[in-house]
Parts: C-alpha cells; structure tokens; sequence
C-alpha cells in the first residue's frame, strides 16, 4: 500500500505561524501516515483497507475527540491550566491574532495547536515578563516533542532546553519534584513623612510615616506545585525585620520571622474555577480595589457564562487584628492604665474572687492612703463584697499591658480591631471591547453583634477593671453588618496606558458624621515595568478619595482607617535598571476627613523600595 503523498509545506511552521485551516491540516496529515505505517504490521494486512477508511474517518475529526493521553495528536484537556497561561499571553499581546474573548474555545485544543501557540509567544519572548517568561518556559517544556516535529525556527530566538529558566536566575534547588516551581523576591524599604494637624503641632519619623519602624528588609518565597486532576496549589512564605527589630509589622500581615501569607488549592470544578484557602483577591476583577485588598480564608469560585461574561462568588473569614491582653512578657506591645475608680467616686468589688495579686494591689493603694474600704483591716478573699472609697485628688489607675497583634492588620471602621467579620462576595466582569472591561462587587459582612471590645487597649482596660469587680469602662459599640459595592471599569485607550476608574458605597450610616460612605478613585498606568525586561518602566498615578464607612481594607495605602478616611494622591514610578532588579519611589499626600476636629491632619509620606527576584 503507497502512502498518501505530503506537501512538505504542511510539514513545516512558518516564522510567522500558520493558520486555523494549515494547522488542522498539518496534524490530520500527520495522523494519517501514522495510522499506514501501523497498518501496515502483518496482523491487520487482512483488514486493512476498512481499518484505514476508519482511521482517516478518525483523523479528519481529530479536532473534536480527546484520543490517548501518550497520542501525540491527543487533545489537551481544559482542565490542566495550560488554557489559562495561553490566555494570559493572549492578554499580555504575546500571541497575535486573538484577544481575551476570542479566547475561550468551546472544545479541546490538539497538542499541536496549543505548540503553535507556545511558538508565536516564543517569537515575542524577548519582551515577556517575569510572569510570562515562566508561562512559556512551561508550555515549551510541555509541548516540547510537538515543536521539534515540526521544526519550529523563530528568527532571534535560540533554542533553550526544557528546564531552562528565562525568568532570571533561581536558587539552585536541587530533587525538586516534577511540576514544583520556587522563587522568590527580597525587597528593601525605606520611608519618610510627616504629619501637620489643624493646631500646627507636626508628627515626624515613626508617627509620620517613617523613622527606624519604616527602615524594614523583607524576603518572600514562592512554591507552586502540581496536585493532579488539573489542580494546583500554592504556599507563598513571607517576613520581614525593621530598623527597631519588629518582625511583625510588614503591612502583609506576617506572624513572625516567617510565616505563609498564601496557602491554598485552585483547579476545575462543575466547569468553572475554584480556589480554597488563605488568599488575597479574587478571580475575578482587577488587583486594585478600594473595598477588598485584605487576606481571608475561605473560597472563591468562577465561571464563564459567554464570551463576554464571567461570574462568581467568595466567601470567608477576613484577617484582623486579633490583640488583646495578655500577661505574656515577651508579646507585650505596649502600656497602659486601666481607670479603678474615679476621683471621688466608690466601687463595690467581691474580694472572694480577687487573686492573690490583686489582693495585694489593693491592699498597697490603702496603704499609700489612696483609697479607703469600708472592711476595715487588711483585705482577703474572705471578706466578701467591699467598698472602695477614693480618697485622692485623681483617678486611681493600675497599669495594662496589651499584646501584639497576631498579624499586621490595618483596621478599618468595616473591620474594626478585636471583632473580625465574614464576608460573602457576588462578582461578575464583563469584557465590552479588546480594549474595554467593566467590573462589578458586591459584598455583604456578618458578625455576630453588640462587642465591648473592639480593639486592644479598650479590652485590655475593661479586663483589668472588671478583674476587681468594675465592669462597663467603655461603652459596648454595634457592628451592624453592612452591604458595599463597586464598579469599576479598565480602558487601554493606548498600547502603553490604563486607565482605571472605580465607585464604592455601602449603606452604613454614621449617627454622628452622617452617610461617609463613598469611595471613588481614579488610576493612571503608563508603560509597565518588568523585572525581567532590562530598563523598562512605569508610571503611576492614584486620585483618591476614601470615606471612613466603605471597605473592608483599600488595596491603596491611602485609605479609610478607624475613626477616619482619607483622600489625596499617589504617584509612583518603577524602574528595573538591569535584570531582576527593580527600584521604586513614591509620594503620596493626604488628609483625614471624617473624624474630629482636632485629628483632621494633612500628610506627606516618601517611600523608597529597591526589589529584587529570584
């Protein structure tokens, strides 16, 4: 039996890459001859002719059934991630031809349409990022055998082996396990600021953004690693240590010397996407929020729903600052004093339950003739309820001591220190244009009502206080489980400029203050600076204005804290002078707004930062 005859043209992939229709062609080809050369063995000479009809019957619609796995002409599942790092270099411009929504092919793509599309992203390799570079290194060592058959010779671009990384250089790890990938990042930052408030008195160094807490070095490591099924996981560890020696406040919520700010899984699920575990973000919409820049631990799910649709849902528990008070020596982040008993005014307290310290306490501030007890005589546990009397001309205070925070976690009036709050989150994003997308939040937070203790100091003085009896020092404050959302919206009206814009509200209420509860921001990116990409850059600038009552943390500096929100400006402006090396400077200027009077202060903070990747 004579073999079909081949165009060698259909053999070969041009610099510039081949068509739909040339590429079909190529592997319905290449399938056939296979299935001769096969064919020809003597236990199916007999058979042959109807094995070969069926074979070609076979070939010609290869491109709608997954074959064998080992089958060079097999499909590639959707499911095993490769889509979504072709769909990134579709989006990043790195393969021509296709945009974000053309994208989403309804059917399973052969081995050698997914190499044809690993080549075209070669072509343009020289000008990948850090990212991206690592996306392609991973398809050609995936599509490796494809792009050999089929001679793939792009102009500028030498033939790098498989395990080969362009990214920059990478710790030498050796028995790594197959699909593990670590890198890592150490970055060294520099602030400086002051603060002016309406009576004129000025805050510098550590009280205006800067001084020897703001003089911090931190490192980051990446793993990444193959699960099986199409999953994947990561653990990303972080830490951070600053001029005064603390360890904790990084501004990425560390715990310690090293601790995992990610950990989490994220593969198919019931046709769409699903993440599980401690993370940052979400799926959907762009990195930049004002509601949601802050960790959580729970999950987020995402679907395609059209071309142009995507829609999806998180939900989880959001960090905070957990401190409160706390005996332990070591953790103690600062001091206080908890009010006894008010100058002129008596306090019953049940000494049968007083500790033998708090005896003693009691019984040194009567001997120093600042209080009175009705008792008489020296105090004990069997004495029963007591009267305290002040007899002094001030308060009688005993010292507190509140510890650390469990992670560096910035407040916010939407989660306040000491509370902690769940929240459930609806997304969608629709893709308008090639240029244009439009993206939507809705967020709704949960806990569990009335709370005393909202932060450190105040659960540190009433735990004193009611240690002796006195209870109430602070009034109990309402959490009232808010509703915000956001639209934003990115336009590329050039190939080297963003445009962001975005609108946030909720429905809180503030009694005092009235709505402040709007957020609005607008962002400008011109060029991108790329660590792997020698003097590339970029510059950035943020207006923003920031009300007390809409996020639960901004993924701006400039944001709305407790008691107050900001508004102002940011611009900042990268650099990466030789590979891997990136340096970056900014200002922001700022004021309070929605607090009292005495605290609504202006602001200038400087910061420098100096990266670099592994």
């Amino acid at each position: 039996m004579k073999s079909l005859p081949v165009p060698a043209e259909t053999m070969k992939l041009p610099a510039a890459g081949l068509d739909v229709k040339d590429r079909r062609l190529q592997y319905k080809v290449r399938v056939i001859r296979e299935v001769q050369i096969f064919l020809r063995s003597r236990a199916f000479m007999k058979k042959k002719q109807i094995m070969l009809g069926l074979a070609c019957f076979a070939a010609l619609n290869a491109g709608n059934y997954a074959l064998a796995s080992d089958n060079p002409f097999a499909t590639v599942p959707q499911s095993t991630g490769y889509y979504e790092d072709v769909a990134s270099l579709v989006h990043d411009g790195l393969i021509d031809g296709y945009t974000d929504a053309d994208f989403n092919s309804k059917r399973p793509l052969t081995r050698y349409e997914m190499a044809v599309f690993t080549a075209k992203a070669m072509s343009k390799s020289g000008s990948a990022g850090a990212a991206d570079t690592q996306r392609i290194q991973k398809l050609m060592k995936e599509f490796q055998s494809e792009l050999t058959d089929m001679h793939v010779k792009i102009p500028g671009v030498k033939a790098k082996k498989a395990d080969k990384k362009a990214s920059g250089p990478k710790l030498n790890v050796k028995h790594l396990p197959d699909g593990w990938d670590f890198s890592g990042m150490i970055r060294y930052r520099l602030d400086g600021g002051t603060k002016k408030y309406p009576d004129g008195t000025k805050k510098s160094g550590a009280d205006g953004f800067g001084g020897t807490k703001n003089h911090q070095v931190l490192y980051q490591l990446n793993n990444k690693f193959k699960m099986g099924g199409g999953w994947t996981a990561e653990i990303d560890t972080i830490g951070a240590y600053d001029g005064d020696g603390d360890y904790r406040t990084t501004g990425e919520n560390t715990a310690g010397w090293m601790s995992a700010n990610k950990v989490f899984a994220q593969g198919p699920l019931f046709g769409g996407k699903m993440r599980i575990g401690r993370t940052k973000g979400s799926f959907i919409g762009i990195k930049k929020s004002l509601i949601m820049g802050q960790y959580y631990t729970g999950g987020d799910y995402m679907i395609n729903a059209g071309n142009k649709w995507k829609v999806g849902a998180a939900w989880g528990n959001v960090d905070y600052n957990k401190n409160s008070w706390s005996g332990d020596s070591h953790r103690i982040n600062s001091s206080d004093s908890a009010t006894l008993i008010k100058n002129g005014k008596t306090a019953k307290v049940d000494a049968s339950t007083l500790s033998a310290s708090q005896l003693a306490n009691l019984n040194s501030l009567k001997a120093s003739k600042l209080v009175s007890f009705s008792s008489g005589g020296t105090i004990d546990n069997t004495s029963g309820k007591v009267t305290i009397t002040n007899t002094s001309g001030a308060d009688i205070t005993i010292p507190v001591y509140y510890s650390k925070p469990d992670r560096g976690v910035s407040g916010s009036d939407m989660n306040p220190d000491g509370l902690g709050v769940s929240m459930t989150q609806l997304q969608a994003q629709y893709q308008a244009a090639s240029n244009l997308q439009f993206n939507f939040s809705y967020w709704h937070l949960h806990s569990s009502g009335d709370h005393t203790y909202l932060n450190a100091k105040k659960a540190a003085q009433n735990a004193a206080a009611e240690a002796y009896g006195i209870s109430n020092l602070n009034k109990p404050s309402t959490y009232t489980d808010p509703d915000i959302g956001e639209l934003s919206a990115v336009w590329y009206p050039t190939k080297d400029l963003k445009v962001q814009a975005f609108y946030a509200q909720s429905n809180y209420q503030d009694p005092t203050y009235g709505g402040q509860n709007k957020a609005y921001a607008l962002t400008f990116n011109l060029g991108e600076a790329k660590a792997a990409i020698p003097h590339s850059r970029m510059w950035e600038l943020d207006l923003i204005h920031q009300e007390r009552y809409t996020g639960i943390k901004s993924a701006y500096d400039l944001k709305n804290k407790e008691g107050e929100g900001q508004h102002g400006l940011i611009l900042e402006y990268r650099y990466v002078p030789v590979k891997n090396v990136m340096f970056d400077w900014r200002w922001m200027h700022y004021k309070a707004i929605n607090c009292k009077a005495a605290s609504q202060y202006t602001g200038n903070q400087y910061r420098f930062q100096l990266y670099y990747y592994f």
